[in-house]
């Protein structure tokens, strides 16, 4: 049957606490909204209803920006016109803390349809909800009200649904993007960090291998290199605090995956991300941060782990530039605003070098000033490898 009007509120249920038989059945008939029981209702809502009739979920909101469900709103997008949507923040429900989005659909693609959608996450409280989103409505120039078009959101890689981005911005993202000017990629998972990773000092010094290059690192006889683990906010320089058994190109960790996820048929490459150009300077960031985007310079000798991932380009200290600067804080928040920074998010930043007119040599020199302050900030710890004596015993603090 077809209906005019389909309301729901689907059940949510991830992968993880589905039975055998449900899992299965998801897999066959919707393998791309698998991940959570939510995401298969909604497009199985839209079959049916009838053309140009209207859908309105309350379902998550993880739908509109995360990266797995790429395919279901590149679905929405192509098939139907989001009308409205209300972004709730998390205490929205008392007193269950959840992230949920209403939104309304019209079953058919409408151009000529600006969708409205309000934003309450900075309206903290079941209370606020309802009265925030009324006063939306009556005063349409408030700050969490916003109006757009959902083919907008098709300009943007990935498809988030990031409808506070100015439209003269969208135009940004189809130029290119910091994955389209270098290369982002995903840190190593050991799968057994007790086992395989140390802090620097646990080691003792003559069995590190500092500022190797990787084929240096692979004919030396040295097991513990260094790695960067993402750890807490911080920009510019530092976090770095960890080795890893990475002996002989990471034998026993190659081992060890295979032996752990026989599955794999022998690819460690897919958890140990054998490809990646490790022991290369990069730019990286912490992977999770409830304020800013912590970005810093990695330098070479490193390997890197997934909570701290790294983008490369020709210019790395020109790119930590951009990362620390306001016009990125504002993009990586509404292309990903959760508190966690994934590659995909961080990839598909809009990056245009060439409007930096000249003024290169100039951004450059500021970001190694920040960088050599921040480093000396590190160094200046007991904490830190490159230790070697405390600030205040400098002749800088002696007349």
């Amino acid at each position: 049957k077809k209906y005019h009007v389909v309301v729901a509120n689907p059940p949510y249920m991830g992968s993880k606490g589905m039975n055998e038989r449900l899992l299965n059945f998801l897999k066959e008939n919707y393998p791309e909204e698998k991940s959570d029981l939510f995401a298969a209702f909604i497009t199985r809502s839209t079959k049916l209803t009838l053309r140009n009739g209207q859908l309105g979920l309350l379902t998550p909101f993880s739908w509109m920006f995360l990266s797995t469900y790429a395919k279901l709103r590149f679905f929405l997008l192509k098939n139907t016109s989001i009308t409205s949507l209300v972004q709730l923040e998390f205490n929205a429900f008392e007193p269950a803390m959840v992230s949920v989005c209403a939104f309304t659909l019209q079953n058919n693609l409408n151009s000529k349809i600006k969708g409205a959608f309000i934003n309450l996450s900075n309206f903290r409280g079941a209370n606020n909800q309802a009265p925030k989103t009324l006063e939306a409505i009556k005063n349409q120039n408030c700050d969490w009200f916003y109006k757009t078009s959902s083919e907008n959101f098709l300009k943007i890689p990935g498809c988030p649904i990031a409808y506070s981005i100015p439209e003269n911005m969208l135009e940004m993202f189809s130029k290119s993007t910091v994955k389209s000017e270098g290369s982002v990629k995903q840190g190593l998972l050991t799968s057994n960090n007790e086992k395989f990773i140390r802090r620097w000092f646990e080691i003792s010094l003559n069995e590190i291998g500092f500022n190797f290059t990787r084929d240096n690192a692979r004919s030396s006889r040295l097991k513990w290199f260094p790695i960067n683990k993402g750890g807490d906010f911080r920009r510019w320089y530092g976090n770095l605090e960890f080795v890893v058994d990475w002996q002989n190109d990471g034998e026993k960790l190659h081992k060890f995956i295979i032996k752990k996820y026989p599955y794999l048929k022998g690819n460690s490459g897919l958890v140990l991300k054998h490809t990646n150009p490790y022991f290369e300077e990069a730019v990286t960031w912490t992977d999770m941060s409830g304020s800013y985007f912590g970005t810093r310079i990695m330098p070479e000798g490193m390997l890197f782990e997934k909570g701290g991932s790294c983008a490369y380009n020709q210019n790395n200290y020109l790119l930590l530039g951009y990362f620390a600067s306001k016009i990125t804080t504002k993009l990586i928040k509404i292309l990903s605003p959760t508190m966690h920074f994934q590659v995909g998010d961080v990839g598909n930043l809009p990056y245009l070098p060439e409007k930096i007119n000249g003024s290169e040599g100039e951004i450059e020199k500021i970001v190694l000033k920040l960088i050599n302050l921040t480093k000396n900030d590190w160094d200046s710890y007991e904490t830190s490898w490159d230790f070697s004596k405390l600030p205040i015993l400098s002749n800088d603090f002696h007349s």
